[in-house]
């Protein structure tokens, strides 16, 4: 996207962050504290220009009825997620100097952005559901899971990668789905998220 500027960008995620956590807009004055603007007249400014760009919708016959648009959308980024570039010094940590690259995602996640990130698995263990090498997988972010969870991790002297989490009695099991694959067993491991969905570009 082209001609937003970084205020403007802070107003239009202000917003939508709190449409999803409240069910409706922000008023002006709210717009204003949460990015640092004394004048209410600024803040207006900044909203019909957004208007103007058509990140912004606003129902003149209602109060507080700004909603942002799908262009608005895309102008944040929310229909998209960063690919997970993997530090080679230590494979469970974001390599901060790479340049990230996105990749898109369903319409239906936008809501979860902010914790979305892709990572491509880099093995067959799980093509017996339907998970192919190479594939984009959708995965959110967090550091926990339950039985049955499909999740990225790092089995000892493995690549990271989607395995299936099962806590048992003394220790983790990891299960690749492939015939002929061995459960990884640990009694303990780091996890990146829980994969929620794939991106396949070509079948």
């Amino acid at each position: 996207m082209t001609n937003k500027s970084t205020k403007q960008l802070e107003i239009l995620r202000f917003i939508y962050r709190t449409e999803q956590k409240n069910g409706y807009p922000p008023t002006v004055r709210e717009i204003g504290q949460a990015v640092n603007l004394s004048s209410t007249s600024t803040v207006h400014g900044h909203l019909s220009r957004l208007q103007k760009k058509g990140y912004l919708h606003k129902d003149p016959a209602k109060p507080r009825s700004l909603s942002v648009t799908t262009s608005g959308q895309e102008a944040l980024g929310l229909n998209q997620a960063p690919l997970l570039m993997l530090n080679p010094q230590d494979d469970l940590a974001l390599n901060p100097s790479a340049e990230p690259t996105f990749l898109p995602v369903p319409e239906q996640l936008i809501p979860k952005n902010d914790h979305l990130f892709m990572f491509q698995q880099p093995n067959a263990n799980m093509q017996d559901s339907g998970i192919l090498a190479g594939d984009y997988l959708i995965v959110y972010q967090q550091d926990t899971a339950t039985n049955g969870d499909l999740v990225i991790v790092r089995p000892p002297e493995q690549p990271t990668q989607a395995l299936r989490f099962f806590h048992e009695a003394d220790h983790i099991r990891l299960q690749a789905e492939h015939a002929g694959q061995a459960p990884f067993i640990v009694g303990d491991i780091s996890i990146l998220g829980r994969v929620i969905g794939l991106y396949r570009n070509q079948l």
